[in-house]
């Protein structure tokens, strides 16, 4: 089973940080929307995986974030965290990806091609924020 790692990433006015990835037949959910992460690689903590993959894809040090929950879908298991960014856009840089910005929860489900693991997230932490 393929074990990743994703973080909801909020900035000061709820918008969620969402990756496009590039339109490339030879990987998942190609020309989706998705959260920022990745696979964890062997004898990789889930943690240690968070970090480095916030800091490949959009050049950013991880500090705080929290445990969010676990989904599970087509052989993969998904640890999904949530934290915060006080960086505009215009201080990070892209580097996986064709595409990225900040979007609130509801419009990115209502007009952004997610894929499905993103949209289940995205659904269950507007549930979450709603309690």
């Amino acid at each position: 089973m393929v074990v990743i790692v994703g973080i909801i990433l909020m900035n000061e006015k709820g918008e969620v940080l969402l990756i496009q990835r590039e339109d490339r037949p030879d990987i998942p959910a190609p020309g989706k929307w998705t959260l920022v992460g990745g696979h964890v690689e062997p004898n990789e903590g889930l943690e240690e995986a968070l970090v480095r993959e916030v800091e490949e894809e959009i050049g950013f040090l991880l500090q705080s974030y929290e445990r969010f929950g676990e989904f599970h879908d087509k052989g993969a298991r998904r640890h999904v965290y949530v934290g915060r960014i006080e960086k505009p856009l215009e201080e990070l840089t892209l580097g996986e990806g064709q595409d990225f910005g900040f979007f609130s929860p509801e419009y990115a489900l209502k007009n952004l091609d997610l894929s499905e693991p993103t949209k289940r997230c995205l659904r269950a932490h507007l549930l979450a924020i709603e309690d």
